[in-house]
C-alpha cells in the first residue's frame, strides 16, 4: 500500500469518527460541554470540506493519469513503429536510433513520459539531418512527431493537477490539526463534567470499545488436545 493509500485510509477513518462523535451528541444533553462542542462541529465541518475538495481533485488527476497512459502506450507503438521501419533501411536492430542520437526504442519506452517526450524530440531531430530516409520512415516519422505533441499537449493539465492534489491535501493536513486539537479540547472537557456529575456525555461521545483478546496458545493447544477422539482399541477375536 502506497504512503496516499494510507494517508487517504487515515483521514477517511477521522472524518468517520468526527460524525460518530457529533451523531451521538444529537442523542443526549450536552449543554455542560456545548462551547468545546461547538467548537469541534466547525473544525469538523472545516475538515470534511477539505477532505472533500482532496477526493475531488484526486479523482480528477486519476482521469488525467488515465489518459496520460493510454497517450503514452500510443506514444510507445509510434516509436516501434520508426524503430522496424529504420531496421529496414539498414539501422542495426541493436539501436536503430543510435546513429540519431537517441537511446534505444526500448529504453525510450520505460521512460515517464516526460522524458520519453524529450528523447523522441533528440531522434526527431537526428532524424531532420538525413536526407537518405526512406517515404516509410518519414511517415512513421511523423507519426511519431504527432504522437510526440499529444504527449506534451496531455503533460500540462496533468502536471496541474498534481499540484491541485498537493495544495489541497496541504490545506487539509492544516485543517486536520485544528480538527485534532479541537477533538482532544472536546474530550477533556467531557471527562472534566464526568467528575463533577455528568458521566454519560464522555460515556456516549466516547464509548469504549472491547477488545477481544486472542487465546494464548497454551490454552488452545489444550483445547485442541481435549477435542481429539481417543483412540479405540480393535476387536479381538474370540476365544476358541
Amino acid at each position: 500500500m502506497n504512503t496516499n493509500s494510507k494517508r487517504t485510509q487515515a483521514e477517511h477513518a477521522r472524518v468517520k469518527q468526527g460524525a460518530a462523535v457529533l451523531a451521538a451528541a444529537e442523542a443526549i444533553g450536552t449543554k455542560p460541554v456545548a462551547e468545546p462542542l461547538r467548537v469541534f462541529r466547525d473544525a469538523y465541518r472545516a475538515y470534511a470540506e477539505s477532505e472533500g475538495k482532496v477526493d475531488e481533485t484526486a479523482a480528477r488527476l486519476a482521469t488525467e493519469k488515465l489518459s496520460l497512459r493510454q497517450i503514452g502506450a500510443a506514444h510507445d507503438a509510434a516509436v516501434e513503429a520508426l524503430a522496424r521501419s529504420l531496421v529496414t533501411d539498414g539501422e542495426p536492430r541493436v539501436n536503430p536510433f543510435g546513429a540519431f542520437g537517441a537511446e534505444t526504442p526500448g529504453d525510450i519506452k520505460r521512460m515517464a513520459p516526460a522524458e520519453a517526450a524529450q528523447a523522441v524530440r533528440t531522434l526527431l531531430a537526428g532524424l531532420a539531418s538525413h536526407t537518405s530516409l526512406s517515404a516509410a520512415t518519414l511517415q512513421a516519422g511523423a507519426r511519431v512527431e504527432q504522437a510526440t505533441q499529444q504527449v506534451e499537449a496531455a503533460l500540462l493539465p496533468f502536471k496541474t493537477r498534481q499540484d491541485q492534489v498537493r495544495a489541497a491535501r496541504k490545506m487539509s493536513d492544516a485543517v486536520g490539526r485544528r480538527y485534532d486539537k479541537a477533538l482532544s479540547a472536546l474530550r477533556y472537557a467531557t471527562r472534566a463534567v464526568a467528575v463533577s456529575g455528568a458521566p454519560e456525555i464522555y460515556a456516549t461521545l466516547f464509548p469504549t470499545v472491547a477488545r477481544i483478546r486472542k487465546p494464548k496458545r497454551a490454552v488452545v493447544e489444550s483445547v485442541a488436545a481435549s477435542t481429539v477422539a481417543p483412540a479405540t482399541t480393535p476387536p479381538q477375536p474370540p476365544t476358541p
